[in-house]
């Protein structure tokens, strides 16, 4: 899906039959000493309790802290980290192929998993001449198939060598492939040879009209 769903569990032990607890949780953070720190309160003040925190920011790197609280004052536990997976982790992309290359168009494709309840915004191609700059400077070419990615490349250079990779976004988040390469193709040749020897006579006389397929016929035979 898209959110992951981090649950922090936390307990503490009471010292005293004097002694309460009127609220316990959880701080949050990307800081390593939880400044601006978001603070979400346990459901249920227990000896055991937990927190459930959805998060979309895949890849990134969160500190947080278990409190507990009488109402008058709070105590702590020293902060641990943990980073959100990677969206790359919830996605399967294929290297590109190129299915058809005619006259600097190419049509390329590749194929795509993803994981349940996954929102995808975006999918397609990136293309550059150069292998580095690709997911910087690359060309995007969206593509519109419903499951798979399919896309038509027009223009390039006939025989340039070229590098590509497949990509997906839920909007928030790209993953990639890995990159590839691959060379345009120009127009194979075609070879014709001159008809010689029919007369006009020959040419009508089986009922077959040559005009009528673009010929021209002459005194001395097929043009």
């Amino acid at each position: 899906c898209d959110n992951v769903n981090v649950i922090f569990s936390g307990s503490y032990n009471l010292k005293g039959a004097s002694t309460s607890v009127d609220e316990c949780g959880f701080y949050y953070s990307t800081s390593p000493v939880l400044e601006s720190a978001q603070k979400v309160k346990a459901a249920s003040v227990s000896d055991r309790f937990s927190v459930e925190i959805p998060f979309t920011d895949h890849g990134t790197k969160y500190y947080y802290k278990a409190y507990v609280s009488n109402g008058i004052s709070e105590i702590s536990t020293s902060a641990k980290s943990f980073q959100v997976p990677d969206f790359s982790l919830y996605v399967r992309l294929e290297v590109p192929s190129v299915v058809s290359s005619v006259a600097g168009d190419v049509t390329i494709t590749s194929s795509l998993d993803i994981a349940n309840g996954l929102s995808v915004t975006e999918k397609g191609i990136l293309y550059n001449s150069n292998k580095e700059d690709i997911h910087i400077k690359g060309c995007k070419v969206v593509s519109s198939a419903e499951n798979d990615i399919t896309v038509e490349v027009k223009n390039l250079s006939i025989g340039s060598k070229y590098y590509m990779c497949s990509y997906v976004s839920n909007g928030n988040n790209i993953a990639y492939s890995e990159v590839v390469e691959f060379t345009t193709h120009s127009v194979p040749s075609l070879t014709t040879s001159k008809i010689t020897g029919i007369s006009y006579f020959e040419a009508v006389s089986g009922g077959t009209n040559l005009c009528g397929n673009g010929l021209e016929i002459t005194s001395k035979g097929l043009v």
